[in-house]
């Protein structure tokens, strides 16, 4: 009897688990956010999502003090602040009216789980970096001001930002420098295949890693302007080396090549791709081959290993869960609604058609 009893609590020990803010008993799965730290075996962070989410201030996206909270959550949690999956999720939390940080750490959890708060990336959201404030900017000549926006754009510069924007729906570099925009389209463009695309995540890791390239680049300069002074020397050294540690860890985590690929139509001669291309275009026949290829037998085979492969990677909690299906249940009548209105314009047009067959076998 004992040993059934030891069994129950054992079993009971590792699906629960008591938040140390609260004191309240709670799902271990669901309710606790998890931790590289090896102060935690079981690799959960001791205060429940319910509180560190009650430590937040109503949220804020463009509040100082709000973004400031949640690096300083973060910082508690060891998870990195990544401002383009930041600013992903801006975007869907105004879409779907979820906690901006719940999906924040949504998404973090999908592909960059394994980094800790020392990966947080050096742009912040107005651009700015951790190097603005080092001294040694005031010493650089205007040779290599970065703010200098009299540098050309060429022909070929603003086709890359015309394509970028018509690929993504987007500017990823709006208020850059044209400096800083010449040196980013120019590397991000040849990324955005058609399997890019289809992965709004993979391209803010894309985005976030060329502006870390970015960031490197601009050192450089720094450096072969300073090379004389060696304490200087030795700690942007050192930052660099942190920036292209935390591409690396992105890179592989996302399946991403980092070094340049030179053929910019790398990825574009596929049949999707190309097929996409010309819809956009507004060729005639272009829809009608697009819906034979989405529904060939050999394509819903690939999707369906593709989804399953996605599914298998995912852990949703129990209130995501739920709002799937409601979300789900949603579409399902949205699209019994078009289905219905689909249905009775086909009765009409056929309607119509017999009365033409029937006007013109009576007028011969």
């Amino acid at each position: 009897m004992a040993r059934t009893t030891e069994a129950k609590t054992s079993k009971k020990s590792t699906e629960y688990k008591t938040c140390i803010k609260c004191n309240k008993e709670k799902t271990l799965k669901y309710k606790f956010y998890s931790t590289v730290s090896d102060l935690y075996p079981d690799k959960k962070y001791p205060v429940c999502k319910d509180c560190i989410v009650a430590r937040l201030p109503p949220a804020n996206p463009d509040s100082l003090e709000y973004i400031e909270k949640v690096r300083s959550i973060l910082a508690d949690l060891n998870k990195p602040f990544l401002t383009q999956i930041w600013l992903v999720s801006i975007e869907e939390s105004n879409e779907t009216k979820k906690d901006l940080f719940g999906i924040y750490m949504k998404n973090l959890a999908l592909n960059s789980k394994d980094l800790t708060f020392k990966d947080s990336d050096h742009t912040s959201l107005s651009q700015s970096t951790e190097f603005d404030d080092v001294p040694i900017s005031e010493s650089v000549s205007d040779e290599t001001d970065f703010k200098n926006d009299d540098i050309e754009l060429t022909p070929e510069d603003m086709q890359s930002q015309k394509d970028t924007v018509r690929l993504l729906g987007y500017d990823p570099f709006a208020g850059y420098s044209k400096l800083d925009r010449k040196f980013l389209y120019a590397e991000l463009i040849p990324y955005l295949d058609e399997d890019t695309l289809e992965d709004q995540y993979k391209i803010s890791i894309i985005i976030q890693i060329l502006n870390n390239n970015n960031q490197i680049r601009k050192i450089d300069l720094l450096i072969n302007n300073l090379s004389s002074d060696e304490k200087k020397f030795l700690s942007n050294s050192g930052d660099i080396k942190q920036i292209i540690e935390s591409n690396d860890k992105l890179s592989k985590e996302n399946a991403i090549a980092i070094k340049h690929r030179g053929d910019k139509k790398a990825g574009r001669s596929t049949l999707g791709y190309l097929m996409k291309d010309l819809r956009e275009l507004g060729f005639e026949n272009a829809e009608e081959d697009y819906y034979d290829m989405k529904k060939a037998y050999g394509m819903q085979i690939t999707a369906d290993i593709s989804n399953k492969s996605i599914l298998s990677q995912l852990n949703f909690d129990e209130k995501d869960l739920e709002d799937m299906l409601k979300e789900q249940r949603d579409l399902l009548l949205n699209y019994q609604d078009k289905i219905m209105e689909l249905e009775e314009k086909l009765r009409l047009a056929n309607e119509q058609i017999l009365e033409l067959k029937k006007n013109g076998s009576d007028s011969q």
